[in-house]
This record gives structure tokens, sequence and C-alpha cells, in this order.
């Protein structure tokens, strides 16, 4: 027997975990957190008890079998080895809300996920930035490519998302077959790997989609399906609106990017050069940008080295960029924001694309506003997400054409129906039978 089992991710945009059961194998994915700004990053993580302390505070999905013993400190979870069949996880891709708990897990615990990915999470830990620790046992797989555990047979199918690896999930069982979205979108510069993935998967038994834009808007029944980009930004259309700002523009340019889109970054690289501008970037942006692009020219901000080196890498002082702000654009995340008290205000521009925060839901949104209103720094925002817009996301699943649509990753999944389909809105911690191709509950 196939069982499902949804643990969170239902009605959040992110922080989804599933598992799949059959009689000889056991699949979890994704594993990661769920965002949550009630969390003061005052607070100080404690290294030797992260595992306690989020399971504690819910943010860690308490599942049997999948920590360690000594771990768990006490806390009422059979520890990884009690329980059969052990398990095993599958990320979809590196964003924190899908893989940022990875940490956590007993070493035991085999992780599969894209070679792309694996190495973007290898990145990660040379920037102490695989919360809240780094899972060693990691295994990188080819694209499309089958991997059996037991009775059950999967593989990554590559979609595009704003990260590289991104991968969309199908996973065969004794009794249905099983496909799931991860993150992804037509607007990227791989669209064409998500309509692949659609068309691969398609009549799928049970689909599990992300709906993360579905969340902001009223009526997804009156969304006409459509691969068609216009009314809204294109990766291409991003990087030649932030050329025309930066060519506009007399002063320093500050860049707020979300370092992990690699692709933005080498795209933004040359937009800025074609717009007499050097891109020069933190340590951890190009540590992640070294991964995937080694033999690319690098400039570094020497402040942000501290200790570490970067070999075959261009230190840029903070005087030179003082003294030439017109010559640079400077990537500026939130936490290193006083930089940009350093130059003339009334000659400076600050584009968020989509770095962090992300929007109004973290506090910190309203004070970078605050902070570059109060200085007097033009402010603009150019970026494009990495979810399907919902037009998009309507077409893409008609294509998959699932017997039963298990909407979730959104504030608003009811809302998320197709027609041919049977809606499933799994309830937290409930039981799921697959029989026959079809869902039930147990």
């Amino acid at each position: 027997m196939t069982t499902l089992r949804f643990y969170q991710g239902l009605q959040t945009i992110g922080g989804t975990i599933i598992e799949i059961q059959t009689d000889t194998a056991r699949c979890l994915f994704d594993f990661g957190l769920i965002y949550n700004p009630s969390l003061d990053a005052r607070v100080l993580a404690r290294p030797d008890a992260a595992v306690y302390d989020g399971l504690k505070t819910g943010a860690i999905a308490p599942i049997e079998g999948l920590f360690d013993a000594d771990a768990l400190c006490g806390l009422p979870l059979k520890p990884y080895g009690q329980t059969q069949p052990k398990p095993f996880v599958l990320i979809s891709h590196m964003h924190i809300d899908h893989m940022g708990a990875l940490g956590a897990l007993a070493e035991g615990v085999e992780v599969y996920l894209s070679q792309d990915s694996l190495r973007l999470y290898r990145g990660l830990r040379k920037i102490k930035e695989a919360v809240p620790a780094y899972h060693r046992n990691t295994i990188g797989l080819p694209p499309m490519r089958w991997k059996t555990k037991g009775d059950l047979r999967f593989r990554m199918i590559p979609v595009d998302h704003d990260v590289p690896g991104a991968s969309g999930l199908e996973i065969q069982t004794p009794d249905g077959r099983i496909c799931y979205t991860g993150d992804l979108r037509l607007h990227g510069r791989g669209g064409e790997k998500s309509l692949a993935f659609a068309d691969t998967v398609r009549n799928a038994d049970v689909c599990i989609t992300e709906g993360t834009t579905v969340s902001f808007i009223e009526d997804f029944d009156a969304v006409d399906p459509t691969m068609s980009l216009e009314g809204g930004r294109s990766e291409a259309q991003v990087e030649a609106e932030i050329q025309n700002a930066a060519k506009a523009n007399g002063g320093m340019v500050f860049i707020n990017l979300y370092r992990r889109n690699v692709e933005r970054v080498l795209a933004l690289k040359h937009a800025l050069q074609a717009a007499g501008r050097r891109f020069v970037m933190q340590y951890g942006t190009a540590v992640l940008f070294r991964q995937f692009y080694p033999n690319e020219p690098v400039a570094v901000f020497a402040p942000s080295l501290g200790t570490h080196v970067l070999n075959n890498a261009e230190t840029i002082a903070r005087d030179t960029l003082r003294e030439h702000p017109e010559r640079f654009a400077l990537d500026l995340p939130y936490e290193h924001l006083l930089e940009a008290l350093d130059y003339d205000p009334a000659q400076s521009l600050y584009i968020h694309s989509d770095g962090v925060p992300l929007g109004a839901y973290d506090p910190g949104y309203q004070k970078l506003q605050d902070f570059l209103a109060r200085e007097g720094i033009a402010y603009q925002a150019i970026g494009c997400g990495g979810h399907a817009r919902p037009a998009h996301l309507k077409y893409i699943l008609t294509r998959i054409a699932p017997k039963t649509l298990v909407p979730l990753h959104s504030l608003t999944p009811e809302k998320m129906s197709i027609p041919g389909s049977k809606q499933l809105l799994p309830e937290a911690g409930m039981l799921y039978a697959l029989s026959g191709g079809r869902v039930i509950k147990m």
C-alpha cells in the first residue's frame, strides 16, 4: 500500500514537507523552514541544541525517524534507525523554505537533489549559509535519471525558477504516479524547462503543486490559462531596466539581489558593464557565483572579505568606490545598508532586485524604506519573482491534466482547481492512501 502524509506548507508560502511511504520505501520532500517574522534575529541560535530548539519552537517539523537520538534531548520522537523503512529525502531546490532544515537530519538520512543544487549547496557551506548546519549525506542526481529505492522510483526533472538546479519530481509507486512541481515559472530564461516538465508528467495520478501567486488574486477560476509573457517583467526585461537605470544615474548604484540567483548575477554583471560600470560583489555573492562561472572575472568589495581569500579575484577598496562612484555598482544586501552613507544621496540609486527583505510582510522592508527616505536616496524596485503567474500556473496544470490536484505552498490553496481534475485539500498530519491512482482519506 502507498500512503501520503502532508506535514506542513499547506497554507503557507513555502515550508512544504510531504511523505510518501510504500511497503519498502519512505520518501520525504522537501525539508525547509517556514518564514516566521515573530522570531527576533537578535536571539542567538544555540549550535549545540539546534534540533531541539527547532522542534520546540515549531521551526522544524516533528517527524518520527529523522533525527539523531542525542539531538532530540529527550523529546518524545522515535530517532533515526528506530522506524522502518528508513527514510530518505528529496530536495527540489536550494531555497531556505525548501531546504533550510537539512542540517537537522540524522547523518544516516540520504538526501537526493539535482547536481546543480548540490553545487550550490556546497557553495552555501563555504559562506556558512547552510542553516542550521550542513548535511553531508547528499547525493546529486543527473536530470531525468531514474533512481530506485525499494519499490519506489523517482527522478529529478528540471524546471525554471530563480535558483540553479530547480527541479520538479516524478515519483512512481506500486499504486500510482505522483508529480510535484516544486517552485517553477515560465517568465525566466528557461521557461521551456517548465513546459517540458509538464509534458513529461502529463496525466499523473496526483499532481502536488505550488500556488504562491494565487494567494494574491481573487478568482483563479476566472483566470485564462496562457503561456504568453505579456503583462509582467521577464528576466531579460529586469536586465535591460537595470542597465538603463544605471546608465542614467550619475552617482553610486546599489543593488540588493538574491545571491543564490546566480544567473541574474551574471546577467547584471554584463548589463552593468554595458552601462559603463563594474559590478562589485560581496564575498558571499562572489563565492556562489564562482561555483557556476569559475572563469568569469570577479570584483569583490574588500571590506566583505575579512580574513577570507578569493583566488584570482580583484578586490575593490571602499576608498576606490568613494572616489569614482559613477564607475561602479555595489552589491548591497540589507545587512550592509550603512555602506550607502558614504555617498552623495542626491546622486545615489538603490535598486531592489528581489533581495531580502522580500516584501511588506517582513518588518525589515519598512525599515529599509524609512532609511532610504530619511537619507534621500532614490529607490527603484526592478525584479521578477520565481513563481509562475496565475495564468502560467493554470496553463501548466491544465497541460499536466492530473486525476487529482493537490494545491499547497499558498495562502489560499482552496482557490486552485482545474477542469477534469479532482481537488484535494489535505489536512496536516492526516494519512491518505493511494490506490489504483486515486487518493483516499484514511
